[in-house]
């Protein structure tokens, strides 16, 4: 029998909570609404974490305060949050995080021009929103990465959603986390797989390029390699793998496209996590169960 969460008493004074979206040994995120509206919708996301110590306590209220200024869309944006740091409320993030894609439908790999996507957008995240404020992410784990649907662009928005591992800028810290979810996303693998090398309808890449000074192919295949045999006790700086990649990384997102299979993810991910029948009767029954725990 799967026991109902423990949420301290002051998160539930001022929300509903709908549904548990995801757990982890980070803690828990919990779809909710405020409490108290005339039209409520599940605009919120809860997301819970029991502070180990006092010293982590200021800690992690200090990576608040720092992501409070943050606007951007690339990293989840605190709209609440507990003064003790029990809990912080994020904007609601529509989407599928990296975890449930691969565990679901990419095991062997995800398609290479969303890897150059995501890739191009993290380090994105990392090196224009947060290392002008002095810290960085390094928690970049799959669970941790959410694709979001979009209809004003052509490709889903990536989002770091989770703030546990937002640190003091640590440059080899970020380099090596990027390495690590690259290797996530590649399976390891030393060079674009064959389905890959073809649409998915078995047909030539629409973009690839193949002159002899530009090859999209052999690029990307320079790229998956460097990912499978970076030496983790390496030295590689961060601005080595900005001016080496990053570029490279934009142009084969587009070079490497592939419609059909950009079409399957966005399928995918628009599915709803709290469907209206779910929320609808949740608010009727005044949340989901769950255990009114003391605050710490």
């Amino acid at each position: 029998m799967i026991l109902p969460p423990n949420i301290p008493k002051s998160a539930i004074d001022k929300y509903i909570p709908i549904k548990l979206i995801s757990e982890s040994s980070n803690g828990l995120i919990i779809a909710v609404v405020p409490k108290n509206l005339v039209k409520p919708t599940p605009t919120s996301l809860l997301a819970l974490r029991i502070p180990r110590s006092k010293d982590e306590r200021e800690a992690f209220l200090g990576q608040i305060e720092f992501l409070l200024s943050i606007k951007t869309r690339r990293i989840t944006r605190v709209i609440d949050y507990d003064l003790r740091g029990n809990w912080y409320v994020t904007s609601f993030c529509h989407g599928r995080d990296l975890q449930h894609l691969k565990e679901n439908f990419f095991q062997d790999g995800f398609p290479p021009f969303l890897i150059c996507n995501i890739f191009d957008e993290v380090m994105a995240a990392q090196g224009t929103e947060l290392e002008p404020k002095g810290i960085c992410h390094t928690n970049l784990k799959g669970s941790n990465i959410i694709l979001t649907p979009t209809e004003k662009e052509e490709f889903p928005i990536v989002r770091i959603v989770h703030l546990h591992g937002v640190v003091t800028w640590d440059e080899q810290a970020v380099v090596k986390q990027m390495i690590g979810l690259l290797r996530y996303l590649t399976n390891s693998a030393s060079r674009i797989p064959e389905k890959y090398r073809i649409d998915k309808k078995g047909d030539k890449l629409e973009y690839v390029i193949k002159d002899e000074d530009t090859n999209s192919l052999r690029i990307g295949d320079d790229f998956y390699s460097f990912i499978a045999n970076y030496d983790l006790e390496g030295n590689t700086s961060w601005e080595d793998l900005k001016s080496r990649w990053m570029n490279e990384a934009t142009a084969l997102m587009k070079e490497l496209y592939d419609s059909e299979r950009l079409l399957d993810v966005m399928e995918i991910i628009i599915e709803p996590k709290v469907t209206d029948d779910e929320f609808r009767e949740a608010v009727e029954d005044g949340g989901m169960d769950i255990i009114d725990d003391r605050d710490l």
